[in-house]
C-alpha cells in the first residue's frame, strides 16, 4: 500500500520563515486542538526532524489517504508531514500515554511502502511492552523523545546543569567567545581577567571537552565550537523575545 496527502492538507504548509522560529510556529499554529504548549514544541521539533532529513515540503496536521488499495480509501491525519517527491515522513506527536487511537494509526503508516514514520513523545511516557508486542510491525517506526528532566538518569542531569552554569557566567562567556575568532594564549587573557580566574576557568573548559590546548594557545574543540554557536544562537533569541514583550511586538500572547 501507498500513502498520499490530501490536497486539502496544504493549508497547512510551514514556510521555511516559520519554520525558522518558534515564536511564529506557535504563533501560526496554536490552534483549539494544539492549544498545549508541550504539543506545540513537539510538533516545531518535528519539523525541524523533516528539515534535517531533507524533505523540501512540510504539514502541519496533514491528512494521508491509501491509493491501489483494496476497499474503502484509508485516511490518517498525522501531526507533521513531510513530503519530498512521492515519499513522505509522517510524525506522530504524543504528551500522554499511548493510546488505542495512536496505536492504530501506527499499523496504517507501517503497511505503506512510501511512509517513515516518527513518533516523539516526553521521556516521562513508557511505550510499555507495545514497541515489544509490535516490534516486527513497527520496524519501520523511528521513536524520538523530548528531554525531560523529572524522568532523566540523575547523571545526565547533572551534566547538563553543570554546563549551563559554566555558560551563566559572564567572565567564563568572554574567555569563550574570544576563541570563536582563532586561538588564545593564556597571557591575552591576564591582560583583562584576573589570573587566579583565568587558571580555574582553562580548568574546567579542558574537563568539559570544549577547549584543548596547543602551540598557538587554547582553541575551541569541535564540541566546544558547537556549544558555542547553538548557545549564542539560543541567546540572541532569547534577547529578542524579551526585547518583543518589552515593545509589545511579540506574537499574540507574549504582551
Amino acid at each position: 500500500m501507498r500513502l498520499m496527502l490530501e490536497p486539502s492538507s496544504k493549508r497547512g504548509r510551514v514556510t521555511p520563515y516559520v519554520a525558522s522560529s518558534y515564536a511564529m510556529f506557535s504563533d501560526q499554529f496554536r490552534t483549539a486542538t494544539a492549544e498545549r504548549e508541550l504539543l506545540l514544541v513537539e510538533r516545531f521539533y518535528g519539523v525541524q526532524l523533516a528539515i534535517d532529513r531533507g524533505y523540501s515540503e512540510i504539514y502541519v496536521e496533514g491528512v494521508m489517504r491509501g491509493v491501489n488499495g483494496t476497499g474503502p480509501a484509508r485516511r490518517v491525519r498525522v501531526d507533521i508531514v513531510g513530503e519530498r517527491e512521492d515519499r513522505y515522513l509522517a510524525v506522530l506527536c504524543e504528551t500522554g500515554a499511548l493510546t488505542r487511537a495512536l496505536q492504530d494509526k501506527i499499523e496504517l503508516l507501517s503497511e505503506a511502502e512510501n511512509v517513515e514514520t516518527t513518533l516523539i513523545l516526553p521521556s516521562t511516557v513508557s511505550l510499555g511492552g507495545l514497541q515489544e508486542a509490535f516490534r516486527e510491525r513497527w520496524r519501520r517506526l523511528a521513536v524520538e523523545r523530548l528531554w525531560w528532566p523529572v524522568s532523566e538518569p540523575e547523571g545526565t542531569f547533572d551534566d547538563l546543569m553543570d554546563l549551563m552554569d559554566l555558560l551563566a557566567n559572564e567572565t567564563r562567556m568572554r574567555m569563550l567567545a574570544a576563541l570563536l575568532s582563532g586561538p588564545c594564549g593564556k597571557r591575552v587573557y591576564r591582560r583583562e581577567i584576573n589570573p587566579k580566574l583565568v587558571y580555574a576557568n582553562l580548568s574546567r573548559f579542558l574537563e568539559q571537552g570544549l577547549v584543548h590546548e596547543a602551540d598557538l594557545g587554547f582553541s575551541l574543540t569541535p564540541l566546544g565550537g558547537r556549544i558555542m554557536g547553538e548557545y549564542i544562537l539560543f541567546l540572541e533569541r532569547m534577547r529578542k523575545l524579551l526585547e518583543e514583550a518589552r515593545t509589545g511586538s511579540g506574537p499574540r500572547g507574549e504582551r
